[in-house]
């Protein structure tokens, strides 16, 4: 049984071994095409219309969780996470996305709880119109991450495959504000929980959210979601419906630092589980979340953050009751390239334009205009100032263009050119009150 367990833990270590070495050798072959090309004349082949980013993610922590400690107050944990992404561009309004993940936790006193994980995503976006984009992805990711939702203080390992299918509907009221619905089912498979001796357990996850998301200025976004899963399990134990509230706010400080705000509450109602003192009672929690954090980006591939959880159970189960303490630092290193989307523009003009050139122009100066904005949530202000002003110089008279060439210059300190990109919308709008408090804000900057 001993040679067993150590053929097991060393098929194991290779695998993950194997998974980390061909993240870098794609990447590092990734980086020396890019070098390669960078010093080529640019043409629209398959490989050059390809984007990528690679990052690693470093994380430890301070954990004060009973659930996952036996004799200590407390735990330490450490993790990495290293990812590689793909993007595909069809055209200026349809893209595939392509993600893998692998994550590997390691805890100090409880290393019985140590996991490795794989996630994988495939994503295809097409954007309809200027307000409409539409998302169909699919998961699969692979744990073996313990069940520790039991009423008994015995874990139960619970190695699991797990995929899924979803869509995500997005509606841009204007650059300032997005509505998003998002629909998805997940199967699960466990491997190490049986509900008779030859039946395991299996659980389909069925889960509908509306999230709402606000930039309320140049510095301040605000988000908030709320969502509502179920289980269907075959096993009665396990079916459950969990109701969930976020509320996400970040703020910028300047010298590159975001502080960052999160309060959860869910809901955990199981239909057939009993408590551990009262067995005529199903179990029931409520868990509430308040995460405090800050980031700080070095550069453009570099950061920093900081976050401290508070987390509470408020459970009818005596074994759940707790209150926990999390604090966690982390440093994150990305590189990679965005897609080329030179050629499409071309490619999408000439296709159109003996159809009707006017509404050619004005839809690439929109797509173009939301690309923009799509590197402005992302910070990358370079990328977004680019793909605005060429939005522009199609058609001057986007005023989203405009705002968005605004906030680039905003954020890269330019509040002379911000403020004439902003006086620009407001004489194509002028009801634009929001637009007007910006201009006057960076006119009393300068």
């Amino acid at each position: 049984m001993q040679k067993e367990k150590e053929s097991i833990m060393k098929n194991r270590i290779m695998q993950n071994s194997m998974a980390i070495t061909a993240i870098f050798l794609i990447s590092a072959s990734m980086a020396l095409a890019q070098r390669y090309n960078n010093s080529q004349p640019q043409s629209p082949s398959f490989l050059n219309r390809f984007g990528y980013q690679f990052s690693l993610y470093n994380l430890g922590r301070f954990d004060s969780n009973i659930l996952r400690l036996r004799s200590n107050s407390y735990d330490l944990a450490g993790g990495l996470y290293p990812s590689l992404a793909i993007e595909y561009p069809f055209s200026l309004s349809t893209k595939m996305i392509g993600k893998y993940s692998f994550g590997i936790n390691q805890f100090a006193s409880t290393s019985f709880l140590n996991t490795t994980s794989h996630w994988g995503l495939l994503l295809l976006s097409h954007q309809y119109s200027k307000q409409l984009e539409i998302d169909l992805y699919g998961l699969f990711n692979r744990s073996n991450q313990p069940d520790v939702l039991n009423t008994r203080s015995v874990y139960t390992f619970a190695s699991y495959t797990q995929d899924g299918e979803g869509v995500r509907l997005k509606w841009k009221k204007d650059s300032t504000t997005m509505i998003a619905f998002e629909y998805s089912v997940q199967h699960r498979n466990y491997s190490g929980i049986f509900i008779d001796r030859y039946t395991r357990q299996k659980d389909n996850l069925y889960s509908a959210g509306l999230s709402w998301s606000h930039l309320f200025s140049p510095k301040t976004l605000g988000y908030l979601r709320a969502a509502y899963q179920f289980s269907a399990s075959n096993n009665a134990r396990y079916r459950f419906s969990e109701p969930v509230l976020d509320l996400y706010v970040a703020q910028e400080i300047g010298h590159g630092i975001q502080l960052q705000f999160l309060n959860k509450l869910s809901s955990l109602w199981f239909y057939e589980r009993p408590v551990s003192i009262n067995m005529a009672i199903s179990r029931k929690d409520l868990i509430s979340t308040f995460m405090i954090g800050m980031e700080k980006k070095i550069g453009g591939s570099v950061a920093l953050n900081a976050r401290y959880y508070f987390q509470k159970d408020f459970s009818n189960e005596p074994l759940r009751k707790f209150t926990d303490h999390t604090l966690s630092l982390g440093l994150q290193f990305a590189l990679g390239r965005s897609p080329s989307l030179d050629y499409l523009e071309e490619k999408d003009v000439l296709a159109s334009s003996e159809i009707h050139p006017e509404m050619n122009k004005q839809l690439t100066a929109v797509r173009l205009t939301n690309l923009g904005y799509t590197y402005l949530l992302k910070r990358e202000y370079d990328k977004s100032l680019q793909y605005s002003l060429q939005a522009l110089s199609i058609d001057p008279d986007v005023e989203e263009a405009h705002i968005n060439a605004g906030i680039a210059y905003y954020k890269k300190g330019m509040l002379t050119e911000a403020i004439q990109e902003w006086s620009s919308a407001t004489s194509l709008n002028p009801n634009n009150h929001r637009v007007q408090a910006l201009l006057e804000k960076a006119k009393a900057e300068r």
